[in-house]
């Protein structure tokens, strides 16, 4: 016997993490919605899998972390590793109290060793959401039985506490998600994907694999054909994130040193390495010039497809800041 595994070239999201805090790379806050939004297609397509007789199986990952979701080179967004996912049909039940999963992405009810379901997988996406656009852990503390307990209270810091000018709309998709008792959280992947699509579609930002694409070759430094094709698509979108045209970036940006960034925190916010055994530390904050809300990129030799990703990044800034 054997299995066949698809091969997915792209990174998780725990990697994503510890390359923009190697590199004090700003994630934009459309970028991270399109993650999760993309990881709730993935986890709906599972929890709605029928067998041969057309039996729902109420299929729940039951392990939906950072680590477990991949986003590819080309734009897709993977969830992977259903090793201790939970069918309703299957022969032999988890016995209770028995704990399946990593401690910090638990729900409550899943720490508490009670009966889980798709409200499960739905509590870890919005602690993900929560500390990809916050910056830091949620529930990780010093030890296993700590972490544990965080998680059972599920109790937390508001991310308009965190981060000033955080978006009320998102932070109510993650209040909800986060919710205690899993009777007061979305009832299903596609509500919570819907709400995180209001987000954006209120805000008039078109996101698709073409963008996200072009975060992952920016962000790992990949420069191959599909970078230059995805360039060109982005280019002859004319979406509104692209307010300047390829042509307008002259060939002085090939020696031009990294611009001012303005806007909110939250659109660009920098992010501390995330491992399972690391000890929770204070969020990891941007330098701020004299101006309020002003972030500065490092100061560096950019190339044209660097300056264009500057430009992009205002763009997208101006059109996410709530008025």
């Amino acid at each position: 016997f054997y299995i066949a595994m698809e091969y997915v070239r792209g990174n998780d999201i725990r990697q994503i993490y510890n390359q923009a805090f190697k590199k004090k790379y700003k994630i934009l806050l459309p970028y991270s919605i399109q993650m999760i939004i993309g990881a709730c297609e993935a986890l709906l397509y599972a929890h709605q899998m029928r067998d041969l007789d057309g039996k729902k199986l109420r299929l729940v990952h039951r392990d939906v972390s950072p680590q477990n979701i991949i986003i590819g080179y080309d734009g897709t967004v993977k969830v992977v590793d259903f090793g201790v996912a939970k069918a309703s049909n299957q022969m032999y039940q988890t016995k209770v109290g028995v704990l399946k999963g990593k401690y910090s992405y638990m729900s409550p009810e899943q720490a508490l060793g009670q009966a889980v379901d798709f409200r499960t997988d739905v509590f870890a996406l919005g602690v993900i959401l929560y500390e990809l656009t916050c910056g830091k852990r949620l529930f990780k503390r010093e030890s296993e039985v700590a972490t544990l307990h965080a998680v059972i209270e599920a109790k937390f810091k508001l991310p308009s506490e965190i981060i000033p000018g955080y978006p009320s709309d998102l932070e109510k998709i993650i209040i909800t998600a986060l919710q205690k008792e899993k009777e007061r959280r979305y009832t299903s992947a596609l509500e919570m994907k819907e709400a995180l699509e209001n987000v954006l579609i209120k805000r008039k930002i078109l996101m698709s694999m073409s963008h996200l694409s072009f975060f992952m070759h920016d962000l790992f430094d990949i420069r191959d054909e599909t970078a230059q094709t995805t360039l060109k698509n982005l280019e002859m979108q004319g979406q509104a994130v692209l307010t300047t045209q390829i042509h307008e970036l002259n060939e002085d940006a090939e020696s031009a040193s990294a611009e001012q960034v303005t806007g909110p925190t939250i659109l660009a916010h920098s992010v501390e390495p995330t491992n399972e055994t690391k000890v929770e530390q204070e969020t990891i904050t941007p330098q701020h010039s004299e101006e309020a809300n002003t972030l500065i990129l490092p100061k560096k030799k950019t190339s044209l497809f660097h300056s264009l990703w500057n430009r992009i990044h205002e763009a997208v800034s101006e059109m996410f800041a709530e008025k």
